[in-house]
Formats: C-alpha cells, sequence, structure tokens
C-alpha cells in the first residue's frame, strides 16, 4: 500500500468514488470544476491510495501553507471499506502530514452520527476538540460535525510505540 500525488486524470475516479450511495451521508461530492481548482491550488495535497499499483483509494489534505502549520484532513474514501485497510491508510495520510508537510496539527471534521469514521480516529491517537452545532446543511436539514485533532508530538508519541 502506498501513497502518489494524484493528477487531474484522477479527478473522474475521485468523483465516482465520493459519489457511492454509502459515502453519501458523510461525505459532499464536488463536481469536477471544484476538484480541478483544489487540485491546482498550493494550499491543497491530493492523494491516491494504491494497493498493487492499482487505485483503490483517495484522501486530500488542505491548509498546506498554514503559517501555523494546521493540516486539515478534508477528506478520505476507500474503494473497499469495512476491510480494516483504513487505519492503515490513515497511518500513511498522517506520515505525509506529519513527516514530509512538516504538520504541527492535523485536523478533521465529521458529522456527529458517523461513529464508525470516529472509532477510527480514536484508535489512531486523535482528540475530540468539540462541536459545530448544525454546520453543515443537507437539504432541509442541518447537521452538526465533531472535531478532532491530532498535535505533532503526540504523533510522534504513538509512532515510536508502534
Amino acid at each position: 500500500m502506498q501513497l502518489r500525488k494524484a493528477v487531474e486524470a484522477d479527478i473522474d475516479f475521485i468523483m465516482q468514488l465520493e459519489s457511492r450511495p454509502e459515502y453519501s451521508p458523510f461525505i459532499n461530492a464536488w463536481p469536477r470544476e471544484r476538484h480541478a481548482r483544489a487540485m491546482s491550488d498550493a494550499d491543497f495535497l491530493y492523494l491516491i491510495v494504491e494497493f498493487g499499483g492499482k487505485s483503490e483509494g483517495f484522501a486530500f489534505l488542505n491548509g498546506l501553507q498554514s503559517p501555523n502549520r494546521a493540516i486539515q484532513l478534508c477528506r478520505i474514501a476507500l474503494v473497499a471499506s469495512g476491510r480494516g485497510n483504513g487505519h492503515a491508510v490513515c497511518r500513511l495520510v498522517m506520515k505525509e502530514a506529519f513527516e514530509t508537510l512538516g504538520a504541527h496539527r492535523l485536523y478533521l471534521d465529521l458529522f456527529e452520527d458517523n461513529a464508525r469514521a470516529e472509532h477510527l480516529y480514536r484508535s489512531l491517537g486523535f482528540q475530540m476538540e468539540g462541536l459545530l452545532r448544525e454546520a453543515e446543511r443537507r437539504g432541509d436539514t442541518f447537521r452538526s460535525l465533531k472535531v478532532m485533532s491530532l498535535l505533532a508530538d503526540e504523533y510522534r508519541a504513538l509512532r515510536d510505540k508502534t
């Protein structure tokens, strides 16, 4: 398993994956133009997850130019979810953020009812920071987001244990 930097030709794969019905409660699918703009923005990093040379997922980060070295894990999705690969993929993304990009803080938000993702992030050392009440609108419904983060010192301590 490895990560590679995504290129514009990967946008169809990203859009196909993020628009799958099982992800729709948790991921806001973006149109091609928004992905293309973000992919060409130096503040974003799009990554493709490969297993055996085949694209099996993606992740993207934002805040690469933050003077506070605070990077956001915006999105992560795998072709085959529920098979235990999420933990390993997240560890690769964490390594990229902290060791390659020099993040001081890696943070994310997730819908408050996404217990599976929350369990995964907690198992990786992320701490709950708070709740953004009814922060996102989906149709006629407002949904709350939980904010979680991991600091560089916490990442290093966890990395050195394994």
